[in-house]
């Protein structure tokens, strides 16, 4: 697993501004902000949590500005828990 110690490796290593902002429906310019301030809003902090461990990747919990044994909890959970399985067929009526 790569470990990810910085907001900026982060949004590198899920593909960019661009891409994270296409994955949630918002503008490239609110990532920016997250790097500038230096800063990820707690709203987005899961869901960027999943999809970094769905790429194999470690996320220190600093990153999301929270202590250390933060993730104590969950990290006995194998990555696979989290892979994004989704179907995207829509539902029979």
């Amino acid at each position: 697993m790569k470990k990810i110690l910085t907001i900026e490796e982060l949004v590198r290593e899920l593909g960019g501004r661009e891409e994270i902002a296409l994955r949630f429906g918002i503008v490239p310019g609110n990532i920016s902000n997250w790097e500038a301030q230096g800063y990820i809003p707690q709203g987005w902090h899961l869901r960027l949590w999943l999809w970094a461990v769905d790429k194999g990747l470690d996320v220190h919990p600093h990153v999301f500005d929270m202590r250390e044994d933060a993730f104590a909890p969950i990290a006995k959970l194998r990555p696979d828990h989290f892979s994004a399985k989704i179907n995207h067929a829509p539902a029979a009526l």
